[in-house]
Protein backbone atom coordinates (compact mmCIF):
# COMPACT_ATOMS: atom_id res chain seq x y z
CA UNK A 1 0.00 0.00 0.00
CA UNK A 2 1.48 3.44 -1.04
CA UNK A 3 0.08 6.57 0.78
CA UNK A 4 0.50 10.18 -1.02
CA UNK A 5 1.55 12.90 1.48
CA UNK A 6 -1.02 15.62 1.08
CA UNK A 7 1.03 18.60 1.14
CA UNK A 8 4.01 17.81 -1.95
CA UNK A 9 2.78 14.63 -3.58
CA UNK A 10 5.15 12.64 -2.83
CA UNK A 11 4.27 8.79 -2.26
CA UNK A 12 5.70 6.75 0.89
CA UNK A 13 5.29 2.94 1.41
CA UNK A 14 3.60 3.21 4.65
CA UNK A 15 1.59 5.61 6.81
CA UNK A 16 4.56 5.39 9.20
CA UNK A 17 7.15 6.76 6.38
CA UNK A 18 4.48 9.01 5.76
CA UNK A 19 4.62 10.81 9.27
CA UNK A 20 8.55 11.04 9.48
CA UNK A 21 8.26 12.51 6.01
CA UNK A 22 6.64 15.17 7.34
CA UNK A 23 8.31 15.74 10.11
CA UNK A 24 11.56 15.69 8.35
CA UNK A 25 10.89 18.31 6.30
CA UNK A 26 8.58 20.46 8.34
CA UNK A 27 5.18 19.83 6.61
CA UNK A 28 2.17 21.42 8.45
CA UNK A 29 -0.96 19.38 8.61
CA UNK A 30 -3.81 20.52 6.93
CA UNK A 31 -6.20 23.06 8.59
CA UNK A 32 -9.81 22.07 9.10
CA UNK A 33 -10.94 26.06 10.66
CA UNK A 34 -13.87 26.10 8.16
CA UNK A 35 -12.79 28.78 6.22
CA UNK A 36 -13.33 25.90 3.08
CA UNK A 37 -15.21 22.73 3.25
CA UNK A 38 -12.50 20.93 2.70
CA UNK A 39 -8.93 20.50 4.77
CA UNK A 40 -6.31 23.47 3.37
CA UNK A 41 -3.41 24.87 3.94
CA UNK A 42 -2.56 27.42 6.80
CA UNK A 43 -2.95 30.91 5.97
CA UNK A 44 -4.47 30.38 2.49
CA UNK A 45 -7.32 32.91 1.22
CA UNK A 46 -9.95 31.81 3.28
CA UNK A 47 -8.71 31.01 6.13
CA UNK A 48 -9.05 31.62 9.54
CA UNK A 49 -5.27 32.38 10.24
CA UNK A 50 -4.67 34.50 7.09
CA UNK A 51 -4.36 37.94 8.08
CA UNK A 52 -6.81 39.50 5.43
CA UNK A 53 -9.73 36.99 5.53
CA UNK A 54 -12.47 39.43 5.90
CA UNK A 55 -11.01 41.24 2.46
CA UNK A 56 -10.77 37.57 0.67
CA UNK A 57 -14.22 36.55 1.55
CA UNK A 58 -15.82 39.82 0.39
CA UNK A 59 -13.75 39.32 -2.77
CA UNK A 60 -15.42 36.22 -3.30
CA UNK A 61 -18.94 37.55 -2.23
CA UNK A 62 -18.55 39.99 -5.19
CA UNK A 63 -18.92 43.39 -2.86
CA UNK A 64 -18.26 46.36 -4.21
CA UNK A 65 -14.66 48.77 -4.34
CA UNK A 66 -16.60 50.70 -1.35
CA UNK A 67 -17.11 47.48 0.75
CA UNK A 68 -13.41 45.83 -0.63
CA UNK A 69 -12.17 48.94 1.28
CA UNK A 70 -14.08 48.67 4.25
CA UNK A 71 -12.67 45.12 4.68
CA UNK A 72 -9.69 45.96 3.98
CA UNK A 73 -9.29 48.86 6.84
CA UNK A 74 -10.90 46.57 9.11
CA UNK A 75 -8.47 43.47 8.74
CA UNK A 76 -5.75 45.98 8.78
CA UNK A 77 -7.12 47.86 11.73
CA UNK A 78 -8.69 44.78 13.54
CA UNK A 79 -7.64 42.01 12.04
CA UNK A 80 -5.00 39.23 13.15
CA UNK A 81 -1.95 40.90 12.58
CA UNK A 82 -3.22 44.01 14.23
CA UNK A 83 -0.84 46.80 15.35
CA UNK A 84 0.12 46.85 18.95
CA UNK A 85 -1.36 50.64 19.64
CA UNK A 86 -0.89 50.44 23.54
CA UNK A 87 3.44 50.32 23.03
CA UNK A 88 5.23 54.26 23.03
CA UNK A 89 6.50 55.22 19.59
CA UNK A 90 10.27 54.34 19.22
CA UNK A 91 10.90 58.10 17.80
Amino acid sequence: MTVRCGICGTRRASFVSLMKHQGDKGHQKPCTCGGYHFPHRPGSPCCEGNAYVTLERAKRAGASHEELLEAFISDALFGKHKPNLNQECPF
